[in-house]
Parts: structure tokens; C-alpha cells; sequence
């Protein structure tokens, strides 16, 4: 019940921000992620630390919450855009789009295809003992969606419009 208040709580100050033509008002990661699934492909502005940036597109990053336990990923969808390396561990302000990508057992069942399809004889140690941990994963997430009331787990991620580094 508590938790249906806060959001319920969460939801109308959003929806009364937008209403006001506030919509630049920044929310935590944590916030957002309270209320995501009510605001899918809508506008939001967050604010967080960048934890990591992709180092091989430069086009993703990992943005924590408040508690630091709480992330979303923000991700450049036009190739000509790139995240400055130097932003890592400051806090930003990121206005995007939210998205939910939807992890269920026919994507789980095409990712364990693809894992078990790779020669692992081909590889080092190393290479073998992350494509184990990504194998465990898997189980994992298969636990977890066999225990949700849909038959699925919802990922959400930030379609990236704009950025303010707080200083």
C-alpha cells in the first residue's frame, strides 16, 4: 500500500509539473525509476553521477541515483553524437526520453542460444569466466521473471536529448 502512495505521490507532482510547463524541473534516478513504467516514452529531466561511459562508442552511459545502488542508462541514438570522456563522475543533468526494453524468456532463450553457441576453447580464461557469469544471468533473470505477475522485466533506459554538467 505505501508503495502505490508514493507513486500515486510521484505521478501527480509529475504530471502537475508538466501541467505548469515545468518539465525542466530535474528528478533523482531513483525517482524516475519509481515512476518510469507510468511515463514510458515520455520527457524527463534527471539528475545524477555518470559512473561509467562506454569506452567503445562513447554513445552510453550509466547514471547513478541518489542511492547509489539505483542506475538507468543513458544512451545516443544519433551516431554523430558522442559523451565527452571528462563527464565521468560529475554530476549532470540529462533530458531525455523514457524507454523500457522488455527482458522476457523468448529473449532470454535467443541470448543462452547465442552464449552456448560460442567455442569456448577459443578463448582465455578470463573470456570464459565472464561468459559463465553471463550464463548464470541468464538463470537469473529466468528466475526472476518466472516469479513476476507479468512474464516479464522491465529495463528502462533514457533516450538522450540534451545535457547540463553541474559544476
Amino acid at each position: 500500500m505505501k508503495k502505490y502512495i508514493i507513486l500515486l505521490t510521484f505521478l501527480l507532482i509529475f504530471s502537475a509539473l508538466q501541467a505548469e510547463g515545468e518539465e525542466n524541473i530535474p528528478i533523482s534516478v531513483d525517482s524516475l525509476l519509481i515512476i518510469a513504467p507510468e511515463i514510458i516514452d515520455s520527457q524527463v529531466v534527471i539528475y545524477g553521477q555518470v559512473d561509467h561511459i562506454c569506452r567503445h562508442s562513447s554513445q552510453k552511459l550509466t547514471l547513478l541515483g541518489v542511492d547509489t545502488t539505483l542506475s538507468i542508462h543513458v544512451i545516443i541514438e544519433d551516431d554523430s553524437l558522442k559523451f565527452d570522456s571528462t563527464i565521468n563522475n560529475k554530476n549532470i543533468i540529462i533530458t531525455g526520453i523514457v524507454k523500457e526494453f522488455r527482458i522476457d524468456e523468448e529473449y532470454l532463450k535467443e541470448w543462452e542460444k547465442s552464449l552456448e553457441d560460442v567455442d569456448l576453447e577459443e578463448f582465455d580464461e578470463e573470456y570464459t569466466e565472464h561468459h559463465n557469469e553471463k550464463m548464470d544471468e541468464v538463470e537469473e533473470l529466468r528466475e526472476a521473471i518466472n516469479s513476476s505477475e507479468n512474464g516479464y522485466i522491465s529495463e528502462f533506459w533514457i533516450e538522450y536529448i540534451d545535457i547540463e554538467i553541474k559544476e
